[in-house]
């Protein structure tokens, strides 16, 4: 199977806590029984974070617009998700976390997916970090007991690089 997903986005600190992002997705993949799936979108969210005693607590709402290619034939689609996250320090690098993601979509079939993740998180450096974790995948008709492996690195294009 064949996949690619590309991510680019603005992401903006309105005041402290509370972020907004726009951002535009693609998406190509393979399936099982040999089907290509391309896939473009669009999304809108704000993110609201705060802290509770040692708790790093994040709630997001996200807008979708998607535009999916299937069998030479376009599809476009809005839905709407919510994710509850929160993360727990247990060393200077290393970090528990768990996070719920609901997936509605605007039209029929309302329900579009659930996803249950718990893991743990290290620290490289801030702007590195790696997560190791299970998901839980749930679907109307399947689910999905997954191992994720995640890799956020967040890149500040505001700051001026430092020559030698």
């Amino acid at each position: 199977m064949d996949n690619q997903f590309i991510r680019l986005g603005l992401y903006y600190e309105l005041s402290p806590g509370i972020f907004i992002t726009a951002s535009y997705i693609h998406q190509y993949s393979q399936t099982q029984d040999n089907i290509h799936v391309s896939e473009n979108r669009t999304y809108e969210e704000i993110t609201l974070k705060n802290k509770f005693k040692k708790f790093r607590i994040a709630h997001r709402y996200r807008i979708e617009h998607q535009w999916i290619n299937k069998l030479g034939s376009t599809d476009f689609k809005h839905r709407l998700r919510y994710r509850f996250r929160i993360t727990h320090p247990l060393s200077e690098r290393f970090y528990l976390m768990a996070m719920n993601e609901l997936f509605l979509n605007f039209q029929d079939p309302f329900f579009n997916q659930n996803r249950l993740q718990m893991g743990l998180g290290y620290v490289f450096i801030p702007n590195l970090k790696i997560e190791l974790g299970y998901l839980k995948n749930h679907f109307s008709t399947t689910n999905y007991d997954l191992v994720r492996i995640g890799i956020i690195f967040n890149a500040d294009l505001r700051r001026k690089v430092l020559s030698e």
